[in-house]
């Protein structure tokens, strides 16, 4: 599990960011973002590139992986919709990363992470320590598959 979750971290290391910053909210379950505090009264940070939000989405998936290893599972609904509502945003700012023909399958996996978060969220209220692990790793998975269509996003020209 860790593993997975710092191969993604990596990838985020390989270029320098200099992006804008605003705020959002996190509206829990409900997909909407929205300007304020995020889901646990921090403000939440999305970025107005793509770049940023993978870097915003990095930081929180190893929020979420301290989260679960602290066994703090009624919190783990906050990076997971964190992280959810991140990725929602991908698209508006992919038009010209992602290709039309791939724009089909960047929101299949946008979806899918949103059904992760559901779960995580649902497993993380119930206690089942187990179960939480399990949706984290397919989380990540998940995650590295949406990262595999930003190709040039966590590949630098040459500047590290």
């Amino acid at each position: 599990m860790r593993q997975s979750a710092l191969i993604i971290l990596g990838l985020v290391t390989v270029f320098h960011l200099s992006a804008g910053i605003c705020s959002a909210e996190e509206g829990h379950g409900n997909g909407n973002v929205s300007h304020g505090s995020g889901h646990d009264g921090e403000e939440q940070r999305v970025a107005k590139d793509a770049r940023g939000i993978w870097k915003e989405i990095n930081s929180r998936v190893a929020k979420l992986e301290d989260i679960i290893k602290d066994g703090k599972l009624d919190k783990v609904h906050v990076a997971a919709f964190e992280i959810r509502d991140l990725a929602n945003e991908l698209p508006k700012v992919s038009a010209d990363i992602v290709p039309d023909k791939k724009q089909k399958q960047l929101n299949g996996y946008i979806k899918r992470i949103g059904q992760h978060a559901k779960n995580l969220d649902k497993f993380g209220d119930a206690g089942n320590a187990a179960k939480t692990k399990e949706e984290f790793e397919q989380f990540v998975k998940r995650l590295k598959y949406l990262a595999a269509l930003y190709p040039d996003v966590f590949h630098s020209s040459g500047t590290h």
